[in-house]
């Protein structure tokens, strides 16, 4: 990679490159390693390090809208790499049931195994989102009005997508994914600097209502 010559100190890597990049580090954190997938490259000592901050973003993203996991019934959709973070964040947090699907029935059975989840095939999705509390929606599609109509009234769905305009409805919370882009930047940030950024001056410029 050309970083080194260049003498950039680091960048973000997005879709669909977060596994493809992997082949071009010299080290990568063990965080990035089991969630197999980097979304932040560090220059250090001529050297290219990979981490994943989206672990981090997503998180503290919960956090910050109060969503508990705990005793909670989570359904995820895609288990990409996004989705493999997400599930890192929701599998140890001690849901009451944490199932997960994906297109490919493969790539769901390995996130569920190492997540502590359960595969839930995409035909039985419309069946099963009724009794969840929350639904987390980590595929590049727009899923609001199949998802929204029927999930149970005063639960969540968060789209980790944040170009989609929110439905805005009360019968159901709607969180999208600015927050967990802002905090995931926040990370990747103090990575190269080792600097505390100004996460409320970040947050106001991507246009987060009251931070």
């Amino acid at each position: 990679m050309s970083l080194i010559p260049l003498g950039i100190r680091g960048v973000n890597v997005t879709t669909p490159y977060k596994e493809m990049v992997l082949q071009f580090l010299d080290e990568i954190s063990k965080a990035a390693a089991v969630v197999g997938c980097v979304n932040t490259i560090l220059v250090k000592n001529n050297r290219l390090l990979g981490y994943n901050t989206d672990i981090y973003g997503f998180k503290k993203s919960l956090i910050k809208y109060k969503l508990k996991i705990k005793g909670k019934n989570i359904l995820l959709i895609g288990a990409g790499g996004a989705g493999r973070a997400c599930s890192w964040v929701m599998g140890s947090a001690g849901p009451r049931n944490f199932l997960i699907a994906d297109r490919l029935n493969q790539r769901a059975r390995k996130v569920a195994k190492l997540f502590n989840g359960k595969v839930l095939r995409l035909d039985k999705i419309n069946d099963a989102i009724p009794n969840m509390d929350l639904v987390v929606n980590a595929t590049p599609i727009d899923l609001q009005h199949i998802i929204i109509p029927i999930v149970k009234k005063g639960s969540t769905y968060y789209d980790i997508n944040y170009k989609f305009k929110r439905i805005q409805t009360r019968r159901v919370r709607v969180i999208n994914g600015l927050s967990m882009l802002v905090l995931q930047g926040a990370r990747s940030f103090t990575l190269w600097t080792g600097k505390k950024p100004p996460i409320e001056v970040m947050e106001k410029a991507a246009g987060l209502k009251n931070g």
